[in-house]
């Protein structure tokens, strides 16, 4: 089967950039959207490095059930924009 995929993004009425980020990996079947909260402080940087440590955790930790990889990858991005709060 072959999908095809395509990304956009409106700032609306209320904002003037964006904060949503995504990520398309063809080699691991994946398509990540993380909404960037727009508003909030660093809200473009939780959603770039959640998308990043969520493909990255796919890729490099594929074992399990596709819940369970999915799960694994949510925590772990998770993890990561609430370390990167507390330290920024």
């Amino acid at each position: 089967m072959r999908i095809e995929v395509s990304a956009c993004t409106d700032t609306g009425r209320k904002r003037s950039a964006n904060k949503e980020f995504h990520a398309i990996d063809e080699k691991l079947g994946l398509f990540v959207v993380a909404d960037g909260l727009g508003g909030h402080a660093a809200g473009r940087r939780a959603s770039e490095l959640g998308v990043a440590v969520f493909v990255d955790t796919v890729a490099r930790d594929p074992k399990g059930s596709g819940a369970e990889v999915l799960r694994r990858a949510i925590l772990r991005a998770s993890d990561a924009i609430h370390e990167a709060s507390r330290a920024e």
